[in-house]
């Protein structure tokens, strides 16, 4: 009896190491073995492996939470870096414009309709055209089409002044070509629907809402700023430079990520029809803007250069599915930049020489 009183004492201290309910009248029924046994230092040395266990399991997968959000917070870094250089290169623009620029193309309704001609028909138009006549990637289809249809891009301006051209035409012409494409872009790939693969046209309120954040809207801020401060004009090319230096440092790793696509849809005439697009861009807008010379110059940049943003907003609303056209847009860009190079010099050399 007391050797059976030891054993049921040793379960019962086995019982009160463990968490779940077991019925004592089974384990006195149990056979017990006769080998002293030590006091029970399962259950302690349990529950610190199984907390350590799933600590580290917990902070696993923080951390794996913490490196799939990684990419996401840079890139967002990133989107946000492009959105902010672009709008203090407009705001730059807006602090150095005088009273009237931004008006100066809605008196000239000649000049406005050569320039919406140009712009809005002509250069989609070739697009089309080139399209169909080369077998390229859907992707640089895409490209070729959504770049067309975009407005004067926020860089381009700067460098208009630059080579000496009116200020008002070029003030006037990239707020008309940002108004006008809330209309003309809706209307154009809705058109374009059941062609080039496209699934469903953009909205106007989404074009409205990219024109008005990345154009409008800055330029009327640097407007206001020099209504409230003059001396802010000063102060616009330190501002244009430091925005293009931002632009640059965001767009490198744009660059560097997209670099194996645009290596991807090279050939097939990829780089032929974007430098046919500039081209054609810089004949059309050359021989529509007017007898003035500095006209010319100023239609035949803009038709040449178009606004990026706007241009994958449209490709990713119409064509959901395909996924190289941001690097189809940035090879346009560097290609479009290369062929309009030697006009620019041109006409710089053409209005020094006027100048004299």
């Amino acid at each position: 009896m007391r050797s059976f009183d030891r054993c049921e004492r040793r379960v019962e201290s086995v019982v009160r190491c463990s968490d779940n309910w077991v019925d004592r009248s089974a384990l006195v029924s149990m056979p017990v073995s006769r080998k002293p046994r030590a006091e029970c230092p399962i259950r302690p040395a349990f529950a610190r492996d199984s907390a350590g266990v799933n600590w580290t399991k917990g902070l696993l997968s923080r951390h794996a939470r913490l490196a799939n959000a990684a990419p996401m917070d840079l890139s967002a870094l990133i989107r946000a870096g492009i959105v902010v250089s672009l709008a203090l290169l407009v705001m730059a623009l807006g602090m150095r414009s005088a009273p009237g620029d931004l008006t100066y193309l809605f008196g000239r309704p000649r000049l406005l309709i050569r320039s919406l001609l140009a712009m809005g028909v002509l250069v989609p138009l070739f697009a089309l055209l080139l399209s169909a006549l080369f077998d390229l990637h859907p992707a640089v289809k895409i490209a070729l089409v959504s770049l067309a249809l975009s407005p004067v891009p926020p860089f381009l301006p700067d460098k208009q002044l630059k080579l000496g051209n009116d200020r008002g035409y070029v003030y006037g012409l990239f707020v008309g070509a940002a108004l006008c494409s809330v209309v003309t872009i809706p209307a154009s790939t809705a058109l374009l629907v059941g062609h080039l693969g496209v699934e469903e046209h953009i909205g106007a309120g989404k074009v409205l809402s990219l024109v008005l954040i990345t154009l409008l809207f800055p330029l009327l801020a640097g407007v206001i700023v020099r209504r409230l401060w003059p001396g802010a004009a000063h102060w616009s090319a330190a501002l244009s430079r430091a925005a293009t230096v931002l632009l640059v440092v965001a767009i490198l790793p744009v660059l560097f990520a997209e670099w194996r696509a645009i290596v991807e849809l090279l050939g097939n005439g990829t780089v032929l029809a974007f430098a046919l697009l500039a081209v054609a861009g810089v004949l059309i807008g050359h021989f529509l803007g007017g007898p003035d010379p500095e006209d010319r110059s100023v239609l035949a940049l803009a038709c040449a250069s178009r606004h990026p943003a706007v241009a994958l907003a449209v490709a990713s609303s119409s064509f959901p599915n395909e996924r190289l056209v941001p690097a189809a847009v940035l090879l346009a860009l560097l290609v479009g930049a290369l062929a309009s190079t030697p006009y620019s010099l041109w006409r710089k050399r053409m209005h020094a020489l006027q100048a004299q």
